[in-house]
């Protein structure tokens, strides 16, 4: 096996996260049309030509404990998607990874062993993860509380405006199920926002998906790249499908380490942007490199200039340019994950 088809057989992988995305997202589906019926049950929207203010508030105590359940069903889904992943692709590193030995008469390397925690490690660190000073939990306390604020609006603006029930219960279907974000829309493309610009909870839990279990992908290989005695880093790879220049551009065109353009050593591997395509490939050791300790790289100290070589289109504008730059630097600061003891 050639280090080209060892990266082949390991891209396999996103075939299986490209699958625990839909399946998630078809669990996903299920959670919100569920708290959609059991609204529009509890506030007798099917039965009444329209609802009062005392009526609605006599329902907010069950229609609060109905959206709790949703968000800790959307909770759920995710991560039972994520620890999927993680558990599939750490199946996957190890198997390739044996077998790129094999193939080179190398029989006395402990893949189980060097693989063991991995999948544990990727999970707890995908759901721990911080964006800015939020982490998974936080974001989806958020998320409950937009959706009963979101709930709230919807039902208090259509008793004000004399609404029927048959109306109110289409647009609280719109807020909480939006069935066009999903319905022929491709996981590359992304799931769009509202017409209306009012991001709905489907966008908002379809998005929080998508991030989340590609970073369990990248967190499953960066966490095996750290253990595996045979690769010496990560590269990162641009999306066939990026959309244009940005902090993406700089991570896979900029040498930060001294491994070579766009490769960084395990545990300084940037983190993706949300609904991020891009993914990961490995940089392999020499044979007579795998029984040695892994050295420690050091970041190669660049000017903003030569930073931003990489991102000297004229169709960005200054904010963007800046934008992706501060991202860039510290992304690659702040990227510290637990190493194995």
């Amino acid at each position: 096996m050639t280090k080209e088809t060892y990266n082949k057989k390991l891209l396999n992988a996103r075939r299986y996260n490209i699958a625990t995305i839909k399946q998630t997202e078809e669990q996903l589906l299920k959670v919100l049309n569920k708290a959609y019926n059991d609204i529009v049950n509890k506030l007798e929207l099917t039965k009444k030509d329209t609802i009062t203010y005392d009526y609605y508030n006599s329902k907010k105590k069950s229609i609060k404990r109905v959206i709790d359940s949703m968000t800790t069903g959307i909770s759920n889904s995710i991560k039972s998607g994520i620890k999927t992943n993680t558990e599939t692709i750490t199946d996957l590193y190890a198997r390739t990874s044996k077998e790129y030995a094999k193939d080179l008469g190398i029989n006395n390397i402990d893949f189980d062993r060097a693989f063991n925690t991995v999948p544990q490690l990727a999970t707890q660190n995908s759901i721990n993860r911080l964006w800015g000073s939020e982490n998974f939990s936080d974001r989806i306390f958020k998320m409950n509380k937009y959706a009963q604020d979101g709930i709230k609006l919807t039902v208090q603006s259509g008793i004000a405006r004399g609404q029927s029930a048959v109306d109110m219960a289409k647009e609280l279907k719109q807020f909480l199920v939006n069935p066009e974000v999903t319905k022929g829309t491709a996981w590359t493309t992304g799931a769009k926002k509202s017409k209306a610009g009012r991001g709905t909870i489907n966008y908002n839990a379809l998005r929080l998906a998508r991030t989340e279990i590609n970073n369990s992908y990248r967190e499953t290989l960066i966490q095996g790249n750290a253990r595996n005695p045979i690769t010496k880093g990560v590269k990162w790879n641009l999306s066939d499908t990026h959309p244009f220049p940005d902090v993406c551009d700089l991570f896979a065109g900029i040498d930060s380490f001294g491994l070579g353009v766009g490769v960084y050593p395990a545990m300084a591997t940037p983190i993706d942007h949300p609904n991020g395509l891009c993914f990961l490939t490995e940089e392999l050791r020499s044979i007579s490199e795998w029984k040695k300790p892994k050295p420690e790289y050091q970041r190669i100290k660049l000017s903003k200039a030569q930073i931003l070589k990489k991102l000297s289109r004229k169709d960005l504008s200054e904010s963007q340019i800046d934008g992706a730059y501060k991202m860039f630097n510290s992304s690659l600061d702040m990227v510290k994950r637990e190493s194995e003891n």
